[in-house]
């Protein structure tokens, strides 16, 4: 019976923490406005990234989908995951699934990991691979300083393999209607673990009973 009543105390504690607890916040998204915009890259089979990095409250969640805005339909792309390798150089830590642009206006897709890693940390940039059918993304030249600034490289159809690493072909100053958003993997959800506390309290029960019998 005491071992059966430190385990209930334990469980009804878990439980009531599991109720009081805050949830964590469940994604985190970084990119420019999904609006309409102008323009398409005339240029094709080159890597862009994004000047962006997510916040530390981010870190260990992982990039779970991309979203475009006024795409340019039949044009493909495949998001990308790069971290500085210092110099003015980049590589590639994580591919997700070649996309195809199937439709006008917002257009969701899941970054569909195929290799590497998309775990978010410090380090971590977004990108994407243009393919042959010049810029699939739309974007509108940017005002000067407002730190909307892009790199890219070029290598035949440019890099697509985790490891691959290239140098650091220049800059522009465009803002592009694209958007990376993460999902919360590490932690388990309040709801989560109250069903982990209740069938701790499903056991401890039947304990009981068997003792009792």
């Amino acid at each position: 019976m005491r071992v059966a009543g430190i385990l209930n105390m334990f469980t009804a504690g878990l439980v009531a923490a599991t109720m009081l607890a805050a949830p964590a916040q469940a994604q985190f998204t970084v990119g420019d406005p999904l609006v309409a915009r102008g323009g398409y890259d005339t240029f094709r089979g080159f890597i862009l990234i994004a000047p962006y990095t997510f916040s530390a409250p981010a870190y260990g969640q992982a990039v779970s989908s991309v979203s475009i805005f006024d795409g340019a339909v039949g044009r493909d792309f495949t998001p990308l995951i790069l971290a500085s390798s210092g110099g003015g150089n980049w590589t590639i830590t994580g591919v997700g699934t070649q996309r195809i642009v199937g439709a006008s206006g917002l257009q969701t897709y899941d970054f569909g990991l195929t290799s590497g890693s998309n775990i978010v940390d410090a380090n971590t940039r977004l990108g994407w691979l243009s393919g042959w059918e010049f810029g699939p993304i739309s974007y509108t030249q940017a005002p000067v300083f407002d730190d909307n600034m892009f790199v890219y490289s070029s290598n035949a159809l440019g890099p697509s393999t985790v490891g691959a690493t290239f140098a650091q072909l220049g800059v522009t100053d465009r803002a592009y209607s694209i958007q990376f958003t993460t999902q919360l993997t590490t932690v388990p959800e309040p709801s989560t673990l109250a069903l982990t506390a209740g069938g701790l309290l499903a056991l401890v029960v039947a304990a009981q009973k068997r003792r009792r019998d």
